[in-house]
């Protein structure tokens, strides 16, 4: 099943996994339903979880990848609680375990996962955390520094 459905970038973002109110956020527009929903209740350590790109009306550029769920992503993608605490904001980013690419051609195969500190909800998948020139993914409102695409500006 899909947890998260939509184009990228900061001025598409249109739910958070932080979102109090339901597991499942849906939004219609004028490209079809996106969907961001939560792993079940059952989700386990192990479980391994994809992620694809593509920009749009292109599919042969399709890329993804894949990667384990680890104790520190789990409480993020099963239950909407941030990873980040204290003051510190790069508490946010979980190293992410056994990435693989499973299709396309990734220039920056991630390696972290921004999983949120206090007002800075939303999530980032990128190589490292010291570089956005270096994002996969990500669906992130605070600014557009993020907005990337296996490294390409949106």
């Amino acid at each position: 099943a899909a947890f998260f459905r939509g184009l990228l970038g900061s001025q598409h973002v249109f739910a958070e996994f932080e979102d109090q109110d339901a597991p499942v956020e849906h939004a219609i527009v004028a490209g079809g339903p996106q969907l961001l929903q939560r792993l079940p209740a059952d989700a386990a350590v192990g479980w391994v979880i994809r992620a694809t790109v593509q920009p749009e009306g292109r599919p042969e550029e399709r890329k993804s990848v894949e990667f384990r769920l680890c104790n520190a992503l789990l409480p993020y993608f099963r239950d909407g609680l941030q990873g980040g605490s204290g003051s510190k904001m790069h508490t946010a980013w979980k190293e992410l375990q056994d990435v693989r690419v499973v299709e396309g051609s990734v220039r920056h195969v991630p390696t972290h996962l921004f999983t949120g500190h206090g007002a800075n909800r939303g999530w980032i998948l990128a190589q490292g955390h010291q570089s956005n020139r270096c994002c996969f993914a990500s669906s992130y409102r605070h600014n557009s520094s993020w907005d990337r695409w296996d490294g390409v500006k949106l």
